[in-house]
């Protein structure tokens, strides 16, 4: 049986040699407003830390909203500098 639970730990170096990406993002297109709120926070708190925001999603706002919920403007900052190593 494949464990599953270590997938979201696992990173990919990025081509041009300056760091890794999380192998398996969170996609964001969810229609209903709140639901993206609620399952993106539910993504943070089971690990995720690679979201697919397109664009075209138009749900900038409420993924945002989750994301400030969630990491707290203190802890931006350190999460992305953190990411890039």
């Amino acid at each position: 049986m494949i464990d599953f639970s270590d997938l979201r730990l696992t990173r990919m170096p990025l081509n041009n040699g300056s760091g890794q990406m999380a192998a398996l993002g969170f996609g964001t297109l969810i229609p209903d407003m709140a639901r993206t709120i609620a399952a993106t926070r539910d993504a943070l708190e089971a690990g995720f830390r690679h979201f697919d925001c397109a664009e075209q999603y138009r749900n900038k706002r409420e993924v945002g909203e989750a994301l400030h919920a969630e990491l707290g403007p203190k802890r931006v900052k350190p999460a992305f500098e953190a990411s890039l190593g």
